[in-house]
């Protein structure tokens, strides 16, 4: 331990306050009859084992001043501060009963006397207990003590079990049952409460956060170890199996130092560890002042610089960051600014040694936050750096396609029925030209023979046609009007075929006609002759168009059953999952242009709906939609390198895909999309990135928070946030704001004055920091208007300047 008095925290220090000794054995008997004065060696000896910096000896309702100066000896030495302490058994009426609960006591020492007035009152013989049949004191006894001591004590009552345990253990407080318990909450009867093991403090964290109530926020948590055999320290005696679970706290070792923690939970803590490994830190500021060598030590967390006005404060910062936002020329700083600070060090004969490193530090001048604010570009420069890699579109645009696919098909199915229908070729049937029609009166009755198996392989084919148009009636399911169109064609195809069977029965009898005609044969010659071409073209056009309307009359059917409605029902929406970088309750996203959460029917309804014109989406059905109408209804639908239609539709939509999951940097704050650097992104919200950006480790300077922010927003929001910057980066603070100091509890006070020579001087320490000569709570209390009702708000019921 050193001889040198801390005026600054940077470590935390392990604690037990609840230690016993021989003095208890009225109540402990055997348990404790090894823990005498004369074994104090074995205790101190277990006690720097486990590291133990501050401790307190608290017997059972009496102070043995001679083991607690003799303890007080090897303060500073072999641990860092013993406190004087007792264990009150007090007689206290709960719900239903009065029921007997445990209390320590640790009491001011600052004074000497004070352990005088202790052990006055509480002798370790003849203890006046004033319940009858108890070794207790009554609630009014117990006061009348503590009055007569007249000094600050620290009141720790004792709650082993969770808060909410239905068997709660004798002497806790929890025994009073739950009204009384929560009045003592309330009015802070007791400062902290005091546990043994991880498994409770696991309760009673959960407990607190389950109930979410202001009453339970006040409980504070410390541990105590209930040794009774100082060789066995931390167990309670030889047949314990539990060790104890550490509280350290946040301290320099003085009794303020201890209230400081008790009206603060965050200075209490489980681990002990009080910063963060990484940071940027200086762990002091050179300055000379009049000739006179002078060192500001600095804690790792929050430092304040107070001060009046035109004493070098904001000087400071600039000299040791080498004037950079002066030279930057940051908006509302004065150009001769630095020429007007090196003359005003010159003239009060000062120096600043200390330069931070500019890659150490990250520095907010005095209005510059408000100041960037006001050009309206600083939010997005400074946060362009928080957000994460893209967001890969790929699969979501994949997704999105395929289902697309299925309109497509719809679409191309019901054009292409459309297209084979309406160009069906015209069923008509026509002979073959035979040039041997042109003849003699001799040859013309043998032609007439030779026609037989012309006639047939019409009749055939024409039979094939019926059988192919029957099957299509018949079998395929087709619409009313298609069916009466092709009954109409089965009709003239059976005339036909009954035509050519009748023609071909009466083949003999036309012989006969054409003999008696032989005579007119010449006339009849030229007549074929002009009627030969006409004929052969139309024969070979029905031999062409043959198999197209049998090719088409085939595939019809299928194309029919394939006809049908685009159903936009996404069955398993697909969750989009953005990448993302979080700062508390914002996060920087990389997100895609729609900002869509996942892609459901209605994203699907709406690719269609913005392709479409909005007076026609009603109308768009793949069940009934031609091509012709789908170009007609398209929104924009100028012909694109030729396009129109199903493949026009498909471009329209692919567009709007690749635009929608265009990848934008985008900001959610608690979940929702809001505008990204919007005006709504003040310097409240900066200090909140700030507070919650875990990877930033330099120390941050800056100049008077309080001129970039609303004084309401000051205690809710922006406090607790430089409170949260602490625990991850070292702070150097100006302010004239005592909540800066006081509620924000910093760790380090940096006071400027004018001292009785004229000339500029600084004293610092810790919030509970006094040394008969600088006294800091003395200090923000006179030198911050407000710091005096800060100060009492914080300091409760113990004296303000003690």
């Amino acid at each position: 331990m050193s001889d040198v008095k801390p005026n600054v925290v940077n470590k935390n220090l392990k604690v037990d306050f609840h230690i016993h000794s021989y003095a208890s054995h009225h109540k402990d008997g055997a348990l404790v009859s090894n823990c005498k004065v004369e074994n104090i060696d074995i205790l101190i000896t277990k006690l720097k084992e486990n590291k133990v910096d501050i401790f307190a000896i608290t017997d059972h309702d009496c102070f043995d001043k001679t083991l607690y100066l003799k303890l007080k000896e090897h303060e500073g030495r072999d641990f860092e501060k013993v406190f004087p302490g007792v264990e009150f058994s007090l007689y206290k009426q709960g719900d239903n009963s009065f029921k007997e609960i445990h209390v320590i006591a640790i009491f001011d020492d600052t004074d000497p006397k004070n352990i005088e007035a202790i052990s006055k009152y509480l002798p370790i013989t003849n203890i006046q207990y004033d319940v009858d049949g108890q070794r207790c004191f009554s609630e009014s006894k117990f006061k009348e003590i503590l009055n007569k001591i007249g000094v600050g004590a620290v009141l720790i009552a004792h709650q082993k079990n969770s808060e909410t345990s239905k068997t709660p253990q004798p002497r806790d407080a929890n025994s009073l049952g739950e009204d009384t318990f929560n009045e003592l909450i309330n009015i802070e009867y007791f400062d902290a409460f005091e546990y043994k093991t991880p498994k409770q403090h696991i309760f009673h964290t959960l407990f607190q956060k389950s109930t979410n109530s202001e009453t339970y926020d006040k409980i504070k948590y410390l541990t105590g170890s209930d040794c009774h055999q100082w060789e066995h320290y931390p167990k309670h005696d030889y047949l314990s199996h539990e060790n104890m679970y550490s509280t350290y706290l946040k301290c320099l070792p003085s009794f303020r130092g201890l209230v400081m923690c008790v009206t603060d939970a965050s200075r209490m803590s489980g681990h002990s560890e009080l910063f963060d490994d990484g940071r940027k830190y200086l762990d002091k500021i050179e300055i000379v002042i009049g000739g006179q060598e002078r060192t500001i030590q600095l804690s790792r967390g929050l430092n304040v610089i107070i001060g009046d006005n035109s004493i070098g404060k904001s000087l400071l910062l600039h000299k040791i960051t080498e004037y950079s936002k002066i030279r930057e020329g940051v908006s509302g700083i004065p150009k001769n600014l630095e020429l007007f600070y090196e003359k005003f060090l010159a003239d009060n004969s000062m120096q600043i040694r200390t330069i931070i490193n500019k890659n150490d530090y990250m520095f907010d001048v005095q209005g510059g936050i408000r100041y960037s604010f006001e050009g309206g570009n600083f939010f997005a420069s400074f946060s362009s750096d928080k957000y994460p890699e893209k967001t890969d579109s790929l699969p979501y645009k994949t997704f999105v396609k395929n289902k697309m696919d299925e309109c497509y098909s719809l679409l191309d199915n019901k054009f292409n029925y459309d297209f084979i229908l309406n160009n069906l070729p015209d069923i008509f049937v026509v002979e073959k030209p035979n040039h041997s029609n042109i003849c003699s009166a001799k040859t013309c009755p043998g032609s007439a023979f030779e026609r037989r198996p012309n006639l047939s392989k019409i009749i055939s084919k024409l039979e094939n046609i019926k059988i192919t148009n029957q099957e299509l009636i018949d079998k395929c399911n087709l619409e009313i009007d298609e069916i009466d169109e092709l009954e109409k064609y089965q009709k003239y195809i059976i005339s036909l075929l009954e035509k050519y069977i009748s023609i071909k029965n009466e083949e003999e009898r036309k012989t006969n006609i054409i003999t008696a005609l032989n005579t007119a044969i010449t006339e009849y010659n030229e007549d074929v002759q002009k009627m030969m071409s006409k004929e052969e073209t139309k024969y070979n056009e029905l031999e062409e168009n043959e198999q197209t309307i049998i090719d088409g009359i085939s595939v019809l059917p299928k194309l029919k059953s394939g006809i049908g409605n685009f159903d936009c029902t996404v069955t398993n929406p697909m969750r989009i999952t953005y990448s993302h970088n979080d700062f508390g309750r914002i996060s920087f996203v990389s997100s895609f242009a729609n900002k869509i959460n996942e892609i459901d029917t209605q994203y699907i309804k709406s690719l269609i709906s913005r392709v479409v014109r909005k007076d026609s989406v009603d109308l768009f059905d793949t069940k009934t939609i031609t091509e012709s109408f789908l170009t007609s209804i398209i929104v924009d639908a100028s012909i694109e390198n030729g396009q129109k239609g199903l493949e026009l539709f498909k471009t329209k939509v692919n567009n709007l895909i690749d635009l929608d999951f265009k990848n934008v940097n985008a900001i959610t704050e608690n979940g929702k999309f809001t505008e990204t650097y919007s005006a709504g992104f003040n310097s409240k919200e900066y200090f909140y990135l700030i507070g919650n950006d875990l990877n930033r480790k330099e120390i941050y300077l800056i100049d008077q928070p309080e001129d970039d922010v609303s004084q309401i927003s000051i205690a809710d929001d922006i406090v607790p946030i430089f409170r949260s910057i602490r625990n991850r980066r070292q702070v150097i603070l100006i302010t004239h704001n005592p909540q800066f100091v006081v509620n924000a509890d910093a760790d380090n006070v940096i006071y400027f004055f004018k001292n009785e020579n004229g000339l500029i001087d600084v004293v610092n320490g810790a919030l509970e920091f006094s040394d008969g000569n600088i006294d800091i709570l003395s200090i923000v209390e006179k030198a911050l208007d407000g710091g005096e009702e800060s100060i009492k708000k914080r300091w409760k019921r113990y004296e303000k300047s003690s």
